[in-house]
């Protein structure tokens, strides 16, 4: 149950990270999506990655994911690496693909994953730390640096550092579009660097507390690298708790 996947969720924030693959017909199997595991059957990631034209949602047996992989295309044949398919999709009902509210979705896996040193849930964000303040904390955002136009692009898992914003600079800088502060949070690097620019839509963001990696948002969108003004937009995990332990329960 919960307890069990609570007590597992505490070395590193990469353990828990997924790359969802797509197969759609005719087409090579590729990574679209990122997402985390918090459950030995349940992956998160945005309802974006798996809708396709006019957002409907594909279907579950295109995708697969894997789990206990930090570099995608290594030939070592990576022996921590575990795929498995997708049994059931559950998408939010009330996604928004214009504004991106409740962007979050729940990938039901085929059979239960087993936890390891190399796999291993990360925490929901349950108990304290859901009330707690979050503005001004450091947050790490883990995905694959991939960009399909860079071919400097790595496979290979990052882990960028971002400082979660406060609701009202986030809404100023953001006048033009409706951020929904209840289903989403702002972070970004204040100092002026790129943000997690191709990091993989789908990525969780993280925050340590007490030894213990809990998920506070998943990458939704952002603006192109090199806009340093703006913080890329998460969902958040709080706002969608209900929802999510619906599903997982």
């Amino acid at each position: 149950g919960h307890d069990t996947a609570a007590g597992m969720c505490l070395k590193h924030p990469v353990h828990s990270q997924a790359a969802i693959y797509l197969q759609e017909s005719g087409r090579e199997k590729e990574v679209i999506c990122g997402g985390a595991l918090i459950s030995p059957k349940y992956i998160i990631t945005t309802a974006q990655c798996v809708s396709g034209i006019r957002r409907k949602t594909h279907p579950a047996r295109l995708f697969s994911v894997r789990l206990g992989d930090v570099d995608l295309h290594s030939t070592d044949g990576d022996t921590h690496a575990i795929d498995v398919d997708v049994k059931t999709i559950h998408k939010h009902p009330r996604y928004n693909g214009s504004t991106y509210s409740n962007n979050v979705a729940l990938l039901e896996l085929s059979k239960e994953v087993p936890f390891s040193q190399f796999v291993r849930p990360v925490c929901l964000p349950l108990g304290e730390i859901s009330r707690k303040n979050l503005t001004g904390i450091q947050a790490f955002v883990v995905g694959w640096d991939y960009s399909p136009y860079d071919e400097r692009s790595s496979d290979h898992l990052q882990v960028g550092h971002v400082t979660i914003w406060e609701d009202a600079d986030c809404r100023e800088v953001y006048r033009s579009f409706v951020i929904d502060l209840k289903t989403q949070l702002c972070a970004g690097d204040r100092r002026g660097g790129p943000g997690p620019c191709p990091i993989s839509v789908g990525g969780p963001l993280v925050h340590r507390l007490d030894g213990r990696y809990y998920l506070l948002g998943l990458v939704s969108f952002g603006y192109p690298c090199g806009y340093t003004t703006h913080p890329d937009i998460y969902s958040r995990i709080t706002g969608h708790l209900d929802w999510i332990q619906g599903i997982l329960n």
